[in-house]
């Protein structure tokens, strides 16, 4: 018994005695967590207007209707005109939204991870209604009709991306994947003068805004959400399975110590600026940075210390970082685009020797090509576990 209360006393007497050194270095080590300036919500204005009234009107789609939205099925015709017919409300109110120039969504910055972006993911479901429509028109041989639709998606996805946050950024690159996999498989389907509208559309850039600036606003509006509440407390409010009770008592004690708080919300803004010129960083070389940044993360591999001060950034950050990698393979697919639609325009004959000098970002490596019934089918490759993307371009009939 008494060799286990000598034991007892000496562990409490060593975890004193760390705690105390960390203490007195956190007194030391003064935090620099700059003041954050976000921009003022504004009232919904513009597009967004238009937009919500879509996604209030939209009805309720059934997993048949959600089926039709598949392009690697057969297109049942008289299933998707119903379809189309069922959805018209919105369909004309988010053609109305996608005319206006400006798009305010009235987003409050201040929330942080609580910000409200959810109705802006309903906006995918009629970019899968228009895709729908559009393949309604080709078949019609109506092209002009076509390449409106399309052009609407362009448009609609411009819109949807502005807000410098991640998930208005993500919901953009799958409508700008809509947009770009329709036109790329019906590339030879269209007339001279729809490719010319449809490359006049296409910018050099498939984002609106930065993905630098997005996790820049990311990290702003969480130490705005977070300052003066209960760092630990709102943590394991999140129902975060934490790794051993110690890591639970810290978490108790930095609500008690504010510069412990701070502490850890000055790793967050050190390690979001890491990010923030991470993302910049051209591929191959920035998808190593990429992953050895969220490796760094990975908080089982985190001594005690350290893992509670970077328990925020390894929550918050990763997923952010991810985010870089589906923007890069967006930015690819874009070259593919504007490559295939300019050397169309140009020489139909050569679009395959064009798309041929394209380069995967991943590794550098020119992009895996294969002849396939109708065209090409171009392959994408994808970090490890992820699936690549594989895109049809049409050369050759429907």
């Amino acid at each position: 018994m008494k060799r286990f209360f000598r034991y007892l006393l000496k562990t409490v007497g060593v975890l004193a005695l760390v705690l105390f050194v960390a203490l007195a270095f956190l007194h030391w080590y003064q935090p620099d967590v700059q003041p954050v300036v976000l921009p003022a919500q504004k009232p919904v204005s513009g597009a967004a207007v238009f937009y919500n009234q879509a996604f209030t009107a939209m009805p309720k789609l059934s997993d048949a209707e959600k089926k039709l939205f598949d392009t690697k099925e057969k297109l049942d015709v008289e299933a998707a005109k119903q379809l189309v017919a069922k959805c018209d409300a919105s369909l004309r109110l988010i053609a109305q939204g996608a005319a206006q120039t400006e798009c305010e969504w009235g987003l409050d910055y201040s929330l942080g991870p609580r910000v409200k972006v959810s109705p802006l993911v309903k906006s995918i479901e009629l970019c899968n209604l228009l895709k729908t429509r559009t393949r309604i028109h080709l078949l019609n041989g109506e092209i002009p009709a076509a390449t409106d639709d399309l052009l609407l998606i362009v448009r609609i996805a411009r819109h949807v991306g502005q807000p410098p946050v991640l998930i208005p950024k993500l919901v953009e690159i799958s409508e700008n994947v809509i947009a770009a996999t329709t036109i790329l498989r019906h590339l030879q389907e269209f007339d001279p003068a729809s490719l010319q509208r449809l490359h006049a559309a296409i910018a050099p850039s498939p984002l609106s805004t930065s993905l630098s600036e997005a996790v820049a606003m990311e990290t702003k509006g969480f130490l705005a959400n977070m300052r003066g509440r209960k760092v630990g407390g709102e943590l394991m409010t999140l129902g975060t399975d934490m790794p051993d009770p110690l890591s639970k008592l810290m978490l108790r004690l930095t609500d008690e110590v504010p510069l412990l708080s701070s502490a850890m919300l000055a790793h967050v803004e050190r390690d979001s600026r890491e990010l923030e010129a991470l993302v910049r960083v051209p591929y191959p070389d920035g998808r190593r940075k990429i992953d050895e940044f969220v490796e760094k993360l990975d908080i089982e591999k985190m001594g005690l210390m350290r893992k509670h001060l970077n328990i925020w950034s390894s929550l918050l950050l990763p997923s952010e970082a991810r985010v870089r990698h589906k923007q890069v393979q967006s930015e690819a697919m874009w070259a593919i685009l504007r490559t295939a639609i300019d050397a169309q325009i140009k020489n139909p004959a050569e679009v395959r020797a064009q798309l041929a000098k394209l380069r995967d970002p991943y590794d550098g490596n020119p992009i895996a090509m294969r002849d396939v019934e109708g065209g090409v089918e171009i392959t994408l490759k994808s970090n490890e576990g992820r699936t690549p993307v594989t895109i049809t371009v049409g050369l050759g009939g429907k």
